[in-house]
């Protein structure tokens, strides 16, 4: 079943309620009157709804961005750089270039001992193979959790506990998947992670749409949906409408299903999420 494994739900991402067609244009301006660890700082905090959103200024950022971190002599700035750019890549379906880029990230990461970062990139490489080579999904998946696991650190296994539950779930492994979903919810619950609630929630209803608990799926998408709209949460409400229309297209129930992939159209249209507009445009002609 093609459903909800192209999204992409890694660190904490900060979304803004602001018109996300402006938004990485006010960026471009910040940085010009910035020291270039400011700058480049800036450029690394870029959320991950407003890079995906404007994929080509994105690029020309991140490009800016590893030029800075080498100017400044900043590896570890360079890796992060590299890891983002790594995703961006895969959001323009250039895969082998994403994996090379989130490698380079590794290997920063490796060659400074910082096994956080390390951990969470072998994470991102996993998550970002699940549908080319699963098994390597997983195995790349299961060294960044190593990693984490030997520092503890909590916020880095927040989002790979959860991405490795999607993997689980495409392997048909629902009740392992929802082990480390819950895992991950837990976590998210304890760090006051708002925004990581809207996706664990959804993640855990995906799983129960798969073993054809179709309620409680609903249930789950419901309580994500409150959350995000309470954090105006602009791409996580949008991505809310696929998972509640692959719910109702599941259950055989079509005009529900047509109903909600138009209405995630309209807000993908709206906040310029072209990946998330043509894939809604898909499945709603499919179903015609």
């Amino acid at each position: 079943m093609n459903r909800y494994y192209f999204i992409f739900f890694f660190i904490g991402f900060n979304l803004f309620a602001q018109d996300q067609n402006t938004y990485l244009d006010s960026i471009s301006n910040q940085i010009k009157t910035q020291k270039p660890k400011q700058a480049l700082n800036t450029i690394i905090e870029i959320p991950y709804g407003s890079f995906v959103a404007e994929l080509e200024k994105s690029e020309q950022l991140f490009n800016k961005g590893i030029e800075l971190s080498k100017n400044i002599n900043d590896s570890i700035a360079l890796g992060e750089i590299m890891f983002k750019y790594g995703q961006l890549k895969s959001y323009q379906n250039k895969f082998d270039q994403g994996l090379e880029y989130t490698l380079q990230a590794i290997r920063i990461f490796e060659h400074q001992k910082n096994n956080t970062k390390a951990g969470i990139a072998y994470g991102g490489l996993g998550y970002n193979l699940k549908t080319r080579d699963l098994d390597k999904g997983f195995y790349y998946m299961q060294k960044g959790i190593k990693l984490l696991e030997i520092e503890n650190d909590l916020e880095g296994l927040n989002p790979v506990y959860d991405n490795y539950g999607v993997l689980l779930s495409m392997d048909k492994k629902l009740d392992s998947a929802l082990y480390y979903q819950y895992k991950s919810l837990a976590i998210k619950k304890q760090l006051k992670d708002s925004i990581g609630l809207g996706y664990s929630y959804a993640n855990i209803a995906n799983t129960f749409a798969e073993k054809q608990n179709y309620d409680l799926a609903k249930t789950y998408v419901d309580s994500s949906s409150v959350i995000r709209n309470k954090i105006a949460d602009n791409y996580g409400i949008t991505v809310n409408y696929v998972h509640i229309a692959e719910i109702f297209q599941q259950e055989k129930n079509y005009i529900k299903a047509i109903d909600n992939y138009k209405t995630c159209a309209e807000l993908a249209n709206k906040y310029k999420y072209k990946h998330l507009e043509k894939y809604c445009y898909q499945k709603y002609c499919y179903m015609l």
